[in-house]
């Protein structure tokens, strides 16, 4: 992975290489365009080898400024939490101090929410920076989008960047992104980088597009029914264009209130994603055929990128990217101990089956309850599915009903699901962290990243399937984990922190988790799962029936709970536990009814 360059001398090829006439004369080393090395003892804390890699980082990104670094993809793998963001930010601060010489800078960031960070840590003021965005308020932020090329900080997201540069193909030509008239010196692109996007889908969810998508135009569906391959083409390795005017049908779909199935929805994203490029046919008749693809690659002339990953050296995905001609350098890692890291592994299946059948999710919410009851002082964190979660009127996850019911206190666990679980620090100060399951895709989803991360796109050159998996499970475990405060560290150790895993377990597994979190503690969590008392089953069944009304009667929670007898609720309705969980979830008893108000605030 790293591209390391030695120049040996004539007479060091002499002795290894005897046979060889040499009529060149090698330069010597000094006059290569490359940083002179700097002598630092090994015997550096793990602290002190985080100041020297982002000291490193500093000079690299000095030299961009000037002009005078090479073209490269200088990709930098910095443990969460150890400061890459910062790093960026404080090079801004000098930067400006000195009134911002040289040819500007554009920072690539992943959601438009970052871009606050940034500009209070870099100092900036309005008349220094702009955000080319779509969105009406971060399009005004700083000086204005319309300001975008005379501004020396310009900051966009991944999205938006490879939108544009799917329009312009070179870097160069992408004038929206330029600093007076020129492309910008310095480029940074913050989190996990490839140079394409890819995409998954079913063939029989390309097929069920045009009859799922009548009310668009005639143009429309034509286009749609020409991506179906005929019945005798259909073969591994077939490849179906996606036209380029594809992406914007795409977006006209995505944007309309159409009420779609999530897996046309999803269909459709892929195919905006691809527009412009192709799929290719993988699968069989028995197994089904599935359309795996990739995207336009982002320009090679956007060299030299910083890349700040934290993930980088989990996915090993930063490798030989000449299929896109693009060179790759690793710079000096800024890496953390985790042995003050301790990962408890509950070997229970927790996906959709299980999270689905009442019997196994009510277990599983009881051993979290337990577990959170059992440390009445710390806070936790909860990371799970969006479909298992609670979702407010702002989108926000909360806590599951089901499981707020079970725990003392619920105000201290806090919830995000996964594909929210990236890069944000709001929860760093949390201890405990529960990750319900892990996050995982579907075989074709990892055939199209290891098309990506090749760029080799013959059906037979696909990267293993497992390598992909394994490095996906290591980067999205990471990132969970890291939201917590394993992501603070003190002298390169991580603060003390305690990771629950509700997973399969085995030894493979085990292993990518110690890579993962290197001297990390890895123990068994065994939940005592007691049998629920009958008020808390019953308080479960009412939060089920409120969850698609506002009113239940006490003959149909009687009914929920499979009791016969008119009187099974008049001893539960008397306990303090379950009147004090009633008033928890803002329910109350009116005559023989429970009733949980709209508030005004969900209505708005």
């Amino acid at each position: 992975m790293l591209d390391l360059v030695h120049t040996p001398s004539n007479e060091q090829i002499e002795r290894l290489f005897p046979d060889i006439v040499l009529d060149i004369d090698i330069k010597p080393m000094e006059i290569i365009n490359f940083p002179a090395p700097i002598n630092i003892s090994k015997k550096l804390s793990p602290d002190g080898k985080i100041k020297r890699a982002f000291s490193l980082l500093n000079r690299n990104m000095e030299q961009a400024l000037d002009g005078g670094l090479d073209p490269a993809i200088y990709v930098m793998n910095a443990d969460a939490g150890t400061g890459k963001s910062t790093a960026v930010q404080t090079l801004l601060a000098e930067w400006k101090e000195k009134g911002f010489p040289g040819d500007g800078a554009i920072i690539f960031l992943n959601t438009l929410a970052e871009i606050d960070a940034y500009v209070a840590g870099a100092k900036l003021d309005k008349a220094d920076y702009a955000v080319y965005s779509s969105n009406p308020a971060y399009a005004g932020y700083g000086d204005g989008r319309d300001a975008a090329g005379t501004v020396p900080v310009l900051f966009a997201t991944h999205s938006m960047a490879r939108r544009r540069f799917v329009d312009f193909e070179i870097y160069a030509k992408a004038d929206c992104f330029h600093y007076r008239g020129k492309p910008r010196a310095l480029r940074v692109w913050d989190e996990a980088f490839l140079p394409v996007e890819y995409a998954a889908f079913d063939l029989n969810d390309l097929r069920m597009l045009p009859g799922a998508l009548k009310g668009q135009s005639r143009e429309a569906i034509r286009m749609l029914e020409a991506l179906l391959p005929d019945k005798a083409k259909i073969a591994v390795g077939h490849v179906i264009p996606i036209p380029r005017e594809a992406r914007s049908l795409a977006d006209t779909i995505l944007k309309s209130k159409l009420k779609l199935s999530e897996r046309i929805t999803q269909t459709v994203q892929a195919i905006g994603k691809l527009a412009g490029s192709s799929v290719q046919l993988n699968g069989s008749e028995e197994a089904g055929w599935t359309c795996i693809g990739i995207g336009n690659p982002i320009p090679a002339d956007i060299m030299p990128l910083f890349v700040l990953d934290a993930s980088a050296r989990l996915t090993g995905r930063y490798c030989d990217w000449s299929a896109y001609g693009m060179k790759v350098v690793a710079l000096e890692p800024a890496s953390i101990r985790y042995s003050d890291l301790t990962v408890n592994i509950w070997n229970h299946g927790c996906g959709q089956t299980a999270m689905r059948t009442p019997k196994s999710r009510q277990t599983i919410m009881s051993a979290v309850a337990n577990l959170i009851n059992a440390k009445p002082t710390e806070d936790f964190l909860l990371v799970m599915a969006k479909e298992f979660s609670s979702v407010g009127s702002d989108d926000r996850s909360s806590i599951p009903d089901d499981l707020a019911g079970l725990i003392i206190n619920p105000d201290r666990v806090k919830t995000i699901t996964w594909g929210r679980h990236l890069g944000s620090n709001e929860h760093r100060n949390v201890a405990n962290v529960v990750l319900f399951g892990s996050y995982s895709y579907v075989d074709s989803a990892y055939d199209a990243l290891g098309l990506a991360t090749t760029g080799i796109t013959q059906a037979g050159c696909i990267r293993a399937r497992r390598r992909e998996r394994d490095a996906e499970f290591k980067h999205n475990i990471y990132q969970a984990v890291c939201r917590i405060r394993s992501r603070n560290q003190n002298e390169g150790q991580c603060l003390p922190a305690s990771a629950y895993l509700i997973m399969t377990d085995s030894d493979a597994r085990r292993v990518n988790i110690q890579e993962a979190f290197p001297d990390c503690k890895i123990q068994v969590w065994s939940p005592v799962i007691g049998k629920l008392a009958t008020w808390e089953r019953v308080l479960q069944a009412l939060l089920r029936l409120l969850d698609i009304r506002t009113i239940v009667s006490a003959a149909e929670l009687r009914d929920a709970c499979e009791s016969k007898h008119r009187s099974f609720l008049t001893k539960i309705n008397k306990q303090p536990r379950f009147n004090e969980a009633l008033a928890l979830h803002g329910i109350k008893r009116v005559g023989s009814t429970y009733v949980r108000p709209i508030s005004l605030k969900l209505c708005a």
